[in-house]
């Protein structure tokens, strides 16, 4: 009879020991899968990545008189970066408990934006400059120009300001940036054609400007659609105040390209 009993007994045991802890695994698991859940989302983002590719019989590099102007697309890169956007919020009842503020703070929720950018944003060109007269060049007065998809295209005088306040001593060269439209406002693909204008290519022994002459070069743009995965973080809900913002997003960089 005790034998009996004893079993009964640890059968119960066994029973109610199967009745505590499994619910309590349960529950566990739900909580990190909910966990995890909020801390790892992955978002795909694109931008169009730009080609220009030279195309017509003048070459990179044109010689007119005493002067050689060489011009190259510069490299563009892809930049990921996260956007943070702020909004006002009601906050919960755990979050205006526990969550020490000031009386005057106000309740926010703070969302990271993945984001993937095209740098530089705008058309930009490496020109050298080399001068072969026996006078000093200067750049004052040329005028540069786009043509783009057959329209001309308004150019921002201070997009080449250093190459035409540009003074070069004679044999020698110096190398400057000029940009453009920006990117945005490309079609897809098309004619893309550079103008220099009016530039002083011979003087006589007086200095007096005695030639000027245009410089053109053709390409060919493209505009090629990346792809990149990169993580969303959870939005972050937070009191704000007088020197108490809600900081920028830190977050990890891309984590695969295509």
């Amino acid at each position: 009879m005790k034998t009996k009993r004893t079993i009964r007994m640890l059968g119960m045991a066994v029973g109610i020991g199967l009745i505590v802890f499994v619910p309590i695994g349960s529950r566990a698991d739900k909580k990190k899968n909910k966990q995890e859940q909020a801390a790892s989302q992955i978002t795909k983002v694109s931008a169009r990545f730009p080609t220009l590719t030279q195309i017509g019989d003048m070459g990179a590099s044109q010689a007119k008189s005493g002067i050689t102007i060489a011009v190259a697309p510069v490299e563009y890169k892809l930049t990921t970066f996260y956007e943070s956007r702020v909004q006002r919020v009601n906050p919960k009842f755990k979050e205006a408990l526990l969550q020490a503020h000031q009386p005057n703070d106000i309740f926010v929720e703070r969302t990271c934006i993945p984001t993937l950018k095209v740098m530089p944003d705008r058309i930009r060109f490496q020109v050298t400059v080399s001068n072969q007269m026996p006078r000093v060049f200067h750049g004052a007065g040329l005028v540069v120009q786009f043509n783009i998809a057959g329209k001309l295209v308004a150019t921002d005088e201070k997009g080449y300001s250093e190459l035409a306040n540009s003074i070069i001593p004679p044999r020698s060269q110096q190398q400057f940036e000029i940009f453009g439209p920006d990117l945005n406002t490309l079609p897809e693909q098309g004619a893309l054609s550079l103008f220099f204008y009016d530039v002083v290519t011979n003087v006589d022994n007086t200095g007096t400007v005695s030639e000027k002459q245009n410089f053109e070069w053709d390409f060919q743009f493209t505009g090629q659609i990346k792809e990149q995965e990169m993580e969303i973080p959870p939005p972050d809900r937070v009191w704000v105040g007088p020197g108490r913002g809600t900081g920028a997003c830190m977050v990890g960089a891309s984590l695969a390209q295509r």
